[in-house]
């Protein structure tokens, strides 16, 4: 099984369409894409998953960029290193910036086993929120910070924007590193 995305001006299309673009191919499973319009262009985020590394180090967020008219940049990581990164959001501002968040394992070298659903929260409780901002006109992300540095299981990220460009990031946070609210 090796999923694709396709995408037409700036839209993701079923595959069977015509006029395709295939961007990326062997996709992570749990890519979770997000794209926002970014001035005359669109940003696309998602994880995506490097097979070399451990599973639980395995996870980077990368990013394409079109500047209009299907003019796809090559998918480039925005992050490459071995803490496992998940669950991207984006959206605009009105400076021509986006601004994404994701969720991060705090440690790079976090390897812990997890054999059984029971040992999940060793992972969970790991996740900070971080954020990065990328420039649509030198098409560069500013460097990773972190939102919040603690033990809680933080997740579901969602970003709002009004028609003035402000943004607001929420997500839900269980310090049992449980799967409720």
């Amino acid at each position: 099984f090796k999923p694709s995305w396709t995408f037409k001006s700036g839209s993701v299309l079923p595959s069977a369409s015509t006029g395709e673009l295939n961007l990326i191919s062997n996709v992570f499973p749990a890519a979770a894409p997000q794209i926002t319009e970014l001035g005359a262009g669109s940003l696309l985020v998602w994880v995506h998953q490097n097979p070399i590394l451990p599973v639980l180090q395995s996870t980077n967020i990368s990013w394409a960029y079109n500047s209009g008219g299907d003019n796809w940049t090559t998918p480039v990581a925005a992050t490459d290193d071995t803490r496992a990164e998940l669950y991207p959001v984006v959206a605009s501002t009105s400076s021509g910036r986006a601004v994404a968040a994701w969720v991060r394992i705090r440690d790079a070298n976090f390897n812990t086993s997890i054999d059984s659903t029971s040992q999940l929260p060793l992972f969970y409780n790991r996740f900070d929120v971080v954020s990065s901002v990328f420039d649509s006109a030198t098409r560069q992300w500013s460097p990773v910070i972190s939102i919040t540095d603690d033990v809680a299981f933080d997740n579901a990220l969602r970003v709002s924007s009004d028609n003035a460009g402000n943004l607001l990031l929420t997500w839900l946070s269980n310090a049992g590193g449980e799967f409720t609210s």
